[in-house]
C-alpha cells in the first residue's frame, strides 16, 4: 500500500507554494528475478518515501509557467549488482556478481521548469535538473555512479485541435565513474 499527502498554498494570484509526501514501492524486474546467470528470486521490493516542496507561477494569463522543486528521497531494499556475491551458475570467467538488495539510497535535488507559449500553436519547454545520489555502501554513503548530476530538456512543440509535433533537445551530464 503507497499513499500520498499535499497541500498548497496560493501567496499571490499568480504564484503557489506547494509540497507534498508520498510512498511507493518498486518491484524487482523479470530479469533481476529470473536471468539464468545474475538472477536473484529473493528479492524484495524496494520501498521509498519522498518529500517535495517548491514554488509554481504563472504569469500573461497562463502564457509562461514556471515551476521549481526541491525533492529528498530515502529508498530501502535497493535492488544493484552485487559483485561480491559467489555465484556458483558462472562457469567461465569471475564467479561473483549477482542481483541484491542494498540496504539503502538517498537522493535530493532541485529542478527549475519552464513552458512558455510563444504563439498560438507554438510551445517552448525547458527543465533542468541537479541530482545529488547515495547508496549506503555497509553504513558508508557512497555516491551513486553511472547516474549524472546535472541533465537539461528542451522542447519545441507544435499543437493544433488534431495532432502535436513536437522535437526535444536533451543534454547530459557526466555519469560518475567507479
Amino acid at each position: 500500500m503507497t499513499y500520498g499527502v499535499g497541500a498548497t498554498y496560493r501567496i499571490i494570484p499568480a504564484l503557489a507554494l506547494y509540497t507534498h509526501y508520498g510512498t511507493s514501492f518498486t518491484r524487482p524486474t523479470l530479469d533481476q528475478l529470473y536471468d539464468p546467470l545474475y538472477g536473484n528470486k529473493r528479492l524484495a521490493p524496494e520501498n521509498a518515501s519522498t518529500i517535495e516542496a517548491g514554488l509554481r507561477g504563472h504569469e500573461f494569463g497562463g502564457a509562461l509557467t514556471e515551476n521549481h522543486t526541491y525533492w529528498h528521497s530515502y529508498v530501502d531494499n535497493v535492488v544493484t549488482f552485487d559483485y561480491n556475491i559467489y555465484n556458483p551458475r558462472i562457469v567461465n570467467g569471475d564467479l561473483y556478481g549477482e542481483y541484491a538488495n542494498s540496504e539503502a539510497e538517498r537522493s535530493q535535488g532541485v529542478e527549475p521548469e519552464m513552458a512558455c507559449r510563444v504563439a498560438a500553436h507554438w510551445l517552448f519547454t525547458g527543465n533542468y535538473t541537479h541530482t545529488d545520489g547515495y547508496l549506503d555502501n555497509a553504513g558508508i554513503w557512497e555516491l551513486m555512479i553511472e547516474n549524472a548530476r546535472n541533465m537539461g530538456n528542451l522542447g519545441l512543440t507544435y499543437t493544433t485541435a488534431r495532432f502535436d509535433v513536437g522535437a526535444n533537445l536533451f543534454a547530459t551530464g557526466r555519469r560518475p565513474q567507479s
